[in-house]
């Protein structure tokens, strides 16, 4: 494999932060996030859910998916897919 080769798939890998951040300038702001999954399905397309709190005093960590994006990743620009 040529460097050229290499250095273009590491270029296009992003991480879990940069994925996020490029999500977040796309989609509203969800409050209260407790939780946030990003999962590899396959190759370049990600399931994202992002987990509210229930604002409940007695029940802190519990919470519901209140966004699920499934994305793609192309050439280091991640695009929310609609299905």
């Amino acid at each position: 494999m040529s460097t050229a080769t290499a250095e273009k798939k590491t270029k296009s890998k992003l991480d879990e932060k940069d994925i996020l951040a490029q999500l977040f300038e796309q989609v509203p702001a969800v409050t209260n996030v407790i939780k946030t999954s990003v999962v590899n399905v396959y190759e370049n397309r990600y399931r994202i859910n992002i987990w509210k709190g229930v604002d409940h005093p007695f029940m802190p960590k519990n919470g519901f998916i209140a966004a699920s994006y499934f994305v793609i990743v192309e050439d280091g620009k991640v695009k929310v897919s609609s299905l």
